[in-house]
């Protein structure tokens, strides 16, 4: 058959301003944030999974420091559906270096994956760590304590390595940060490392009625905030009431009482306003309204016992594989609710504007943070793994509430923003990558949901879902949102044998995500200069408006030349499409020092 037509698209990208968000953004002013680090996808590279054989290959690859002797740790190992997962620090004379880390991603058929290089090369040293009345005289200084731990680590000051101490604490009312300190008590360092957004043995599981929003009020009802649908002061009105569903929900059952906790999350109380969780006895019958405190106890617990069975189906057996503690009426009442990993893992919920936990996108978003932190911990670290980690919350409450109910969907904290209280979120963002990155990590996260989102749109929520958890075992500090769609790409294929790699691929590079993404993936260089492209008798003919020497290559969607053609000092380069099967291609034009991609259809 003759072609008659060639479509070619052009990807261009234009600057929003970011959206409000609840908690400020991290100004990102520590040049170990805005590190990027380096990343490798061997793809044909088979090792054991012994962790002796993946040291013994990382040595291969991993650059040494010269004088300095340096050596990797194996901190942590999680095994996903597909690959095990392996997070090595780097240490020097027995200390580890601070956020010098190297995760490597080895599927089940023993072929590497990935590797994210963290690891650091310095050229001097300075060896004196703070002494301990120096670093009991700094945390003197903090607020009341009630947890506190403290170890030396080497902190990377380009081009050194400081010897320093790390600090990390949770006070009373519950604020955690890490603080790395040199030997002049002077703060090289600071991070709060809450995650915003914005049992008895003689007890056993019991089946009760709840009544709760599915996903919030206004959902649900169909409208907008406003009129009889607004908080009022989290008092009870017909119209808000109306909204609630009586749903049934496993609690533990002890003598005559019913207590709000299960396998999957416990209510319970630690952090102001002291609020009791709420108990039933002989009764199993949690049917609350708004105004009792115990419907916000209820609405948390459903919808996190929900979410965990979903991916407990999906085959996830080991994220948050635990019963989280959980505080529906914390943030000593501000507009605010965090994810606080540390001792005990906890999600805390707040009460100003409307209650957080009335609306089950701040509940998702908030557990996607406890999910994260059981697939890749001790890995959110860089700007834009931070604001992956937000976005990853973004989707999940998003892909939660649009499989509940699709109105409205694409607004995240559809009852709790949105309103007078604040602005809320998007996850149907036109945002690309990376023209549309400011460092707001709330603002930046857009572009990854609404990506996901789309593809959501594609294959629907339990397929995207299986596909970002899978993919989320590999996250590493550093990494960039490319990292996280070839870490799909790779997911679709262990998991679907890349059925799914024609959506993700057209997906990630309509949004600038990968240029083209295949495993033959190129970098966006630069444009070659200008040019047009026109086809005529079977032929993609690309005129340059100057001489050109170079190569142009049509390639397919798994990154296959399908043609390609060397041309020298000409403006016309001249591809033949005989041959060439209707569908989606990208062509890349290059040389040795520029590379321009663009998609084509070709079509009959």
């Amino acid at each position: 058959m003759v072609k008659n037509y060639l479509l070619l698209f052009f990807v261009y990208s234009t600057l929003v301003f970011s959206q409000n968000s609840k908690q400020q953004s991290p100004l990102f002013d520590y040049g170990i944030d805005t590190k990027t680090c380096k990343s490798f996808y061997p793809s044909k590279k088979i090792i054991s999974s012994h962790v002796d054989d993946v040291k013994q290959y990382l040595a291969t690859i991993i650059p040494s420091n010269g004088n300095y002797s340096t050596e990797l740790r194996l901190s942590n190992m999680v095994q996903s559906k597909t690959a095990k997962h392996f997070l090595f620090d780097q240490y020097l004379n027995n200390t580890r270096i601070y956020r010098a880390q190297v995760k490597v991603s080895i599927n089940n058929n023993n072929i590497v994956q990935s590797v994210f290089d963290n690891s650091f090369v310095f050229s001097s040293l300075e060896k004196n760590f703070p002494s301990i009345a120096t670093t009991n005289t700094f945390i003197s200084k903090l607020p009341p304590l009630k947890y506190l731990t403290q170890e030396n680590v080497y902190f990377y000051k380009e081009p050194q390595l400081v010897a320093a101490i790390r600090i990390e604490y949770i006070d009373v009312l519950n604020n955690s940060f890490e603080i790395i300190l040199d030997e002049n008590n002077t703060i090289l360092y600071k991070r709060d490392l809450c995650l915003y957004y914005k049992l008895s043995t003689t007890s056993q599981d019991s089946l009760v009625s709840a009544s709760v929003f599915l996903p919030d009020p206004l959902t649900t009802a169909g409208v907008t905030y406003g009129g009889v649908y607004v908080d009022n002061n989290d008092n009870d009105t017909a119209a808000l009431n109306n909204q609630r569903v009586v749903m049934p929900l496993n609690v533990y059952y002890s003598g005559d009482t019913f207590y709000l906790r299960n396998q999957y999350a416990k209510i319970t109380e630690f952090d102001n306003p002291v609020v009791a969780p709420a108990f039933e006895v002989s009764n199993p019958s949690f049917n609350y309204t708004r105004k009792h405190n115990g419907f916000e106890d209820v609405n948390t617990l459903f919808h996190i016992s929900e979410f965990q069975k979903h991916i407990q189906n999906l085959g996830f057996t080991n994220l948050v594989n635990y019963s989280i503690e959980v505080d529906a009426h914390a943030m000593n009442g501000s507009d605010n609710s965090k994810f606080l990993p540390g001792p005990t893992n906890r999600l805390f919920f707040g009460e100003g504007g409307v209650d957080d936990a009335e609306d089950a996108d701040v509940i998702i978003h908030e557990y996607g943070h406890a999910i994260s932190h059981s697939a890749a911990p001790n890995t959110v670290g860089g700007s834009e793994r931070i604001a992956l980690e937000e976005a990853i919350g973004d989707y999940f409450a998003s892909s939660y509430s649009r499989f509940l109910n699709s109105f409205n969907w694409d607004n995240v904290f559809s009852w709790d923003g949105h309103n007078v209280f604040w602005s809320g979120r998007q996850s149907t963002s036109n945002k690309k990558y990376p023209t549309d990155l400011i460092s707001n990590l709330y603002a930046d996260a857009e572009i990854w949901s609404s990506t996901l989102m789309e593809i959501w749109g594609d294959i629907g929520r339990n397929k995207t879902d299986e596909i970002v958890l899978e993919s989320m075992y590999g996250y590493a500090s550093n990494m960039t949102m490319s990292d996280a769609a070839r870490l799909c790409i790779q997911a679709d294929s262990n998991l679907n044998g890349g059925q799914n790699f024609v959506t993700l691929c057209s997906r990630f590079y309509d949004r600038g995500l990968l240029v083209p993404c295949g495993p033959s993936s190129v970098q966006l260089i630069d444009a070659v200069g200008d040019f047009v492209s026109r086809v005529d008798n079977n032929n993609l003919y690309i005129d340059f408006v100057k001489s050109f020497s170079g190569k142009v290559s049509l390639y397919d969607l798994s990154g296959r030349v399908i043609a390609e053609e060397d041309f020298l000092e000409t403006k016309t380069s001249v591809l033949s499409l005989n041959n060439v099967p209707s569908g989606l291609y990208f062509v890349v034009l290059s040389n040795s020092e520029k590379i321009k991609s663009f998609k084509a259809v070709v079509g009959f």
